[in-house]
């Protein structure tokens, strides 16, 4: 049988700049504020935390009191919490903006230093975020002026944003796609499109989706010609092709699914960021797809299925879904080997597709999960042979969309945790 893998890239991004004054309210503060408690530069890079991601990391358990990123979007209301270690007590915890200086090294600037309050058997820690972009905060506990030292056991950081939870697409064509689609115009894949879009997420609004060509754009336009095929990774160095993210005229703040000819990594079909946070103009603002797949022996023609299932899938990704079972390309990408699943209870998890060495970290397969920190190499769905690998029929999981090997199994659609998931991270992306 012949499948496909669901595997991506996760190309390196530098932090934002800083510079930029913000404020931040709804924060208990403690009185002493004069000692700030750093993060080594060393250790605080390394380990990430997304808002209502469910994932179990052993790694931001055991790192949190010496320091973690959160990613955090304009006026979302956040609240930090894991186990209470009443033996040890409480820590404070000092909450930190990621910068860059003019020599592109990174810093750090105190912004707020915040007591505990215990809940239910938890430390919990709540925070509004008045920023004006998608931004990085670093965090350390302190106890005594130290490190602290007390357990920090199922670590979970959630978001409520301000923003609607209606989206709209924009599917943009690249060079002479439209005239290379085999078999099915760009109306008909239009149409199927939306049907499915509006058929697997259910727990938000599709509005609509726009269809525009990338020679049109009112920027960048020039730089896309509607004469050629157009290979992402190649025509130019913008493999996320992310100047045709935003500015779009009615489509400002939609979905930006940018259909390119092929992508030039022999078998990728389309790949996203995972927890993009961008519904406007520049990085992490698209989901990139192939109207063909490269191969060994020049290229072959997807579907319109294979597209739609594509861009379906990998904007699940984009809206902060994980792959319900990881593989080894999924954590060499991400980079935390102790996130398996995604951490609903209500997708199961396949434990043997992990251990079957199906889709490995340094192969023509891999992750779909593109992370905007820390380059792992790229990634992307590609085409395998089965003969003699694991039977993937046998994964409880295999007809969940964020399945990630695609086969011949119908999907089910996504799960009522998978749908919450999506509507709430959706609702914290400013648009």
């Amino acid at each position: 049988m012949k499948f496909l893998c669901k595997k991506m890239l996760k190309i390196a991004s530098a932090l934002l700049a800083v510079g930029l004054t913000f404020l931040m309210s709804g924060c208990a503060e403690s009185e002493d504020t004069d000692f700030v408690l750093y993060p080594p530069k060393d250790h605080y890079l390394q380990y990430w935390m997304y808002p209502n991601d469910a994932a179990i990391s052993d790694s931001v358990d055991a790192n949190l009191a010496r320091g973690v990123i959160l990613e955090v979007h304009p006026n979302a209301t956040y609240t930090l919490s894991f186990d209470a270690d009443t033996v040890a007590g409480a820590p404070k915890m000092h909450l930190f903006r990621i910068g860059k200086n003019k020599q592109g090294s990174s810093f750090v600037h105190p912004v707020r230093l915040l007591e505990a309050s215990l809940e239910e058997g938890r430390y919990v820690y709540r925070f509004l975020c008045e920023e004006n972009d998608a931004a990085e905060w670093a965090v350390t506990l302190e106890k005594g002026k130290d490190f602290y030292k007390g357990s920090t056991k199922n670590v979970r950081l959630t978001g409520d944003g301000a923003y609607s939870d209606h989206l709209s697409l924009n599917l943009v064509l690249v060079g002479n796609v439209a005239q290379k689609l085999d078999g099915f115009t760009e109306e008909e894949l239009a149409t199927a499109m939306l049907a499915n879009f509006r058929k697997f997420y259910t727990g938000i609004v599709i509005d609509t989706l726009y269809v525009n060509h990338a020679e049109n754009h009112p920027v960048v336009g020039d730089h896309y010609p509607a004469n050629q095929p157009w290979v992402a990774g190649r025509s130019d160095d913008d493999t996320m092709m992310q100047s045709l993210g935003g500015g779009w005229p009615g489509a400002e703040n939609a979905l930006d699914l940018v259909l390119t000819h092929y992508i030039d990594e022999e078998g990728l079909m389309g790949y996203s960021y995972l927890f993009s946070g961008n519904l406007g103009r520049g990085e992490a603002s698209t989901v990139v797809l192939g109207a063909h797949v490269k191969t060994a022996n020049g290229s072959l023609s997807n579907s319109m299925n294979d597209i739609i299932e594509t861009a379906v899938h990998e904007s699940g990704h984009f809206l902060g879904l994980r792959h319900t079972s990881s593989t080894t390309a999924d954590l060499y990408v991400i980079g935390d080997y102790s996130v398996v699943e995604d951490g609903f209870t209500d997708t199961p998890y396949c434990k043997g597709l992990l251990s079957s060495g199906l889709v490995k970290e340094k192969s023509s397969s891999g992750s779909d999960m593109k992370i905007r920190h820390g380059h792992r190499g790229l990634y992307g769905k590609v085409m395998l042979s089965t003969a003699g690998l694991f039977d993937i029929n046998t994964c409880p999981d295999v007809d969940n969309l964020m399945f990630p090997v695609e086969t011949e199994t119908e999907y089910a659609g996504l799960t009522p945790q998978q749908q919450e998931m999506v509507r709430k991270t959706l609702m914290i992306y400013p648009h």
